[in-house]
């Protein structure tokens, strides 16, 4: 039996408040703009803050210049807009994306020669994973109709641990760095450091890494930029500490032992990476639609039009 026009506009009405509940239930920015950029506007790969993308927020507002798709996706799955728990196991987050953690899809998504500027505004949100991480994410899934998912593989990689000697540095203590210290001008190395810095300086042949307070996991991050593998921190040592590390790149791992009474030891770990399941040039910019903002009324008339 046909179902009356009543009956079929409160079942769409509730078949489409479910759909929109279960829409709000995804934080999404009241409006975005996705512009294609020119060549010309950043030939290169972009460097700086939020894992070289340069994105940044303000309450209620996300802007990001022209990045690729794939650094798209890794600041919002895995990079500065991810919450700890959702960064890739064993990565390094603060880096930057490349085609080992981003991987499969069109080669435009990791082409340089293809970039995409985004703006958006959320009316009072601030969180950084908000704005940049669980909105830009609905953005992308919604607008380059991305799907993703997550895999590990086994790397090789070095672990940080205590040498025989033992540790060799003493928890940071008030007035051990200096609270009130002006922002630095020079390469010069400072008697002692502002808090909460990190500083390279040269001292001959030698980098010199000056920490104003920072944890061993820091200290792993720094090293796995210098060793040329990712450093697992496996120290078990909580607290931060004020210190001085000074090496050449061909005795780094005799210095640390000397220095810090920490060792570096080749282990193999999982890595993780997201693969690109499915992805798409972006949409036009457009209004909401139609579909989830009808009221009961709009599937009434539906019904009623025969051309549909």
């Amino acid at each position: 039996m046909r179902p009356s026009a009543l009956a079929l506009a409160c079942a769409a009405s509730a078949v489409l408040g479910f759909g929109v509940r279960a829409e709000q239930a995804k934080p999404r920015y009241d409006a975005a703009t996705i512009k294609r950029c020119q060549p010309e506007d950043n030939p290169g790969p972009a460097r700086g803050t939020a894992g070289g993308t340069n994105a940044t927020i303000s309450p209620g507002r996300f802007f990001v210049p022209c990045v690729t798709a794939e650094q798209l996706i890794y600041l919002a799955y895995a990079g500065s807009g991810a919450r700890d728990d959702e960064h890739l196991i064993n990565d390094g987050w603060g880096g930057p994306s490349d085609d080992k953690k981003i991987r499969g899809g069109p080669d435009w998504v990791h082409s340089l020669r293809e970039k995409y500027q985004i703006e958006a505004t959320a009316t009072g949100a601030t969180e950084r994973t908000v704005l940049m991480g669980s909105m830009l994410r609905a953005l992308l899934e919604e607008r380059f109709q991305l799907k993703t998912h997550r895999e590990t593989e086994e790397l090789p990689m070095f672990a940080l641990t205590v040498a025989k000697s033992g540790f060799k540095l003493k928890p940071m203590k008030p007035g051990d760095c200096d609270d009130n210290a002006a922002p630095l001008t020079d390469l010069s190395i400072p008697a002692k450091p502002p808090c909460n810095s990190q500083m390279t300086r040269s001292n001959g042949p030698n980098l010199v890494w000056i920490f104003g307070g920072a944890d061993s996991g820091t200290l792993a991050g720094r090293l796995s930029r210098e060793v040329g593998l990712h450093v697992i921190d496996q120290t078990g040592i909580k607290g931060e500490f004020v210190f001085r590390f000074e090496f050449d790149r061909d005795t780094i791992f005799t210095a640390l032992e000397d220095q810090l009474g920490l060792k570096l030891e080749k282990v193999k770990a999982p890595r993780g990476f997201i693969v690109i399941d499915h992805i798409e040039r972006p949409t036009p910019d457009r209004p909401f639609p139609v579909a989830l903002t009808a009221a009961p009324w709009y599937w009434y008339n539906l019904y009623h039009d025969k051309t549909y």
